[in-house]
């Protein structure tokens, strides 16, 4: 029966009772109380639609914010992975931090994030005979990880949600075996098996080329880039004269690594870019000072991290005196396969000059013009991380020479 039948009957029952019910308006009072009924009735439901409205839009916000933290977290082991792949080390739940760098690395067991958590799970990977990767019974993949990020958060004191991302991450530098071909036995004969070689991994960090340029006392200058390189090269340059009140103005396109100047050892000044198509030169000012001889280079590097193509140096360049063999401070790498890079200027000439046993030249000029002025660079690719001592050069000079030396590490892709 429907609701209104209902009503109608109800009505019917009570005005037969004789029982007078009826207002001055014209309905009863049963009228009344059903007629408020139904109304609260109706109007519960539809604030209930409201505010069913109002939770999902929160909701879907709050998803929407958790999927961006764990994506970021993703991101993040990206760029560790990138640093080394083994920095992949497995675990049920760890944290992203800053390091002291400014570089992402794993840290602490999770992340505070406003209302939200974030954790970082890594796992090995398996795969198939085919090379599929399978949830279980295959053949665990040394050069592949898995790597999920969760991130929950309460939605209401009473109710938690959360997201998960994943993706898989690969050793692209590993060194990738090719088996060789099994021989197929033939009826008459047995062929005889043919050897696959083995490629070899990536060379790393190689130096491509350097360009050089003397002055007396120049005003102007340009960092120019010598041929042979390309876009994604990195190109470090460095810039000395024997006059410390000598002022150097360097492009705003190329960041500044290092600058020192003192009285008696001149000026010296190293950067660097990460070098786009359509790059040629790069143009510098200084002031005026008499009798100020100046030197200036660039040497390219390929296959630098072109995020931190600098991954440590010894700081500030120091000052070396009376000696014809500056030795350049000692440093720690991080990555295997960094490249050390020792840089001097000297306030004299020099006619040679013997770099360490394992370092090549990688530029260096020499000028006698006014009061000379020297500079050299030279680069090492070291094989393992740890600590490298470059050790002094010899250069043929004055034993009364003075100048600069410091040493910066170049990090690989």
């Amino acid at each position: 029966m429907k609701v209104h039948q209902i009503t109608e009957k109800i009505i019917s029952l009570v005005r037969h009772s004789g029982k007078s019910f009826v207002l001055q308006q014209g309905f009863s009072i049963l009228e009344l109380i059903l007629s408020a009924g139904m109304f609260v009735v109706f109007s519960s439901g539809a604030i209930f639609v409201v505010l069913q409205g109002f939770d999902a839009n929160r909701l879907g916000e709050e998803q929407t914010i958790a999927n961006q933290y764990a994506a970021e977290g993703l991101e993040a082991a990206r760029s560790i992975k990138n640093q080394n792949f083994s920095n992949l080390t497995n675990t049920t739940g760890t944290g992203i931090i800053r390091n002291a760098s400014n570089i992402w690395a794993f840290g602490g067991s999770n992340n505070t994030l406003s209302k939200y958590t974030r954790v970082i799970a890594i796992s090995d990977v398996q795969r198939d005979g085919s090379g599929n990767i399978v949830a279980s019974g295959g053949t665990a993949d040394s050069d592949t990880k898995k790597v999920t990020s969760t991130v929950s958060w309460n939605v209401s004191p009473t109710r938690n949600n959360s997201v998960a991302l994943n993706t898989y991450f690969t050793n692209w530098k590993a060194e990738i075996a090719i088996p060789t071909p099994t021989p197929t036995v033939g009826p008459t004969s047995t062929p005889t098996p043919t050897s696959t070689p083995t490629p070899t991994a990536p060379a790393g960090i190689t130096y491509i080329a350097n360009v050089s340029a003397t002055g007396s006392n120049p005003t102007t200058g340009n960092f120019t880039l010598p041929s042979g390189w390309q876009a994604g090269d990195v190109a470090v340059f460095w810039w000395y004269t024997l006059t410390n009140t000598k002022t150097i103005t360097p492009p705003g396109t190329i960041t500044q690594q290092e600058l020192a100047s003192a009285a008696g050892f001149g000026r010296i000044y190293i950067g660097y870019r990460v070098l786009q198509s359509g790059d040629s030169t790069f143009a510098w000012t200084s002031s005026s000072v008499s009798s100020s001889t100046t030197i200036w280079g660039t040497s390219i590097f390929r296959s630098v991290n072109t995020t931190t193509p600098f991954e440590t140096d010894s700081g500030v360049p120091t000052t070396f005196s009376n000696t014809s063999s500056p030795n350049p401070p000692a440093v720690t790498t991080i990555t295997a396969d960094a490249v050390v890079l020792p840089i001097f200027g000297k306030n004299n000439d020099y006619t040679s000059i013997t770099v360490p046993s394992g370092y090549t030249t990688a530029g260096s000029n020499s000028t006698t013009s006014g009061n000379d002025a020297s500079a050299g660079v030279v680069y090492f690719k070291k094989a393992t991380a740890g600590s490298e001592d470059p050790g002094a050069w010899a250069a043929a000079g004055a034993a009364t020479d003075d100048g600069y030396v410091w040493t910066g590490v170049l990090k690989p892709q």
